[in-house]
């Protein structure tokens, strides 16, 4: 696709994209799930596959959501991602999937947004610089399962300006590695917990 793919667009939109059984898109700039409205998108099974050639943007505006799903060996790939820019975002990662960021991830962008980023059961995210995680909203991430894996090539930094919250869990054999520095509470509040067999690695 040469140019930005918007999935609910205006206020009211509701949206779906699906890519199953070796289904493939590929983006050339930026793609929107939820601007200003509810949009989903499913990447499911082996060979299945959803390339961004810029950054990917969940729930952008107020008032609207964005959601991905990543399963059973599905991939998504982008240059950075905001979950939760300035609505409600989430993005699981399950069951062998993979989602690669060649830059940043931030989860609660705005002051209000929300976002969850939930990685279990052999899911793998890979983010080559920084993840922050509450950047100005709420955001929380869990990891959580034998095999699930979060992997930070720099930064990971909870709760970065004031009134933000950011949340993070590792359980259940689960882990995080960060080959950076990891703050918590640098303007807002930061909290981590790691139970069961859980890893975090820096």
């Amino acid at each position: 696709m040469d140019g930005t793919l918007y999935l609910g667009h205006e206020v009211g939109d509701s949206a779906t994209l699906v890519l199953d059984e070796g289904g493939h898109t590929s983006v050339q700039h930026s793609a929107y799930v939820g601007f200003k409205g509810n949009a989903a998108t499913y990447v499911e099974g082996v060979n299945s596959s959803f390339e961004v050639g810029e950054n990917l943007y969940l729930a952008s505006e107020a008032g609207s959501s964005g959601a991905l799903l990543i399963d059973n060996g599905g991939s998504v790939s982008a240059n950075a991602a905001f979950v939760g820019m300035g609505g409600s975002g989430i993005v699981d990662v399950n069951e062998g999937a993979t989602l690669d960021l060649s830059n940043q991830l931030y989860l609660g962008f705005h002051d209000g947004a929300t976002a969850t980023l939930n990685i279990k059961s052999d899911g793998e995210a890979d983010v080559l610089e920084d993840v922050v995680i509450g950047r100005a909203g709420t955001g929380y991430a869990s990891v959580i399962g034998e095999g699930a894996a979060l992997n930070i090539g720099e930064d990971l930094v909870l709760g970065l300006f004031p009134n933000s919250d950011g949340s993070l869990t590792v359980n259940n054999e689960g882990t995080v590695r960060v080959d950076g520095d990891a703050t918590f509470g640098i303007g807002g509040r930061g909290m981590a917990w790691c139970t069961v067999r859980a890893r975090l690695l820096m």
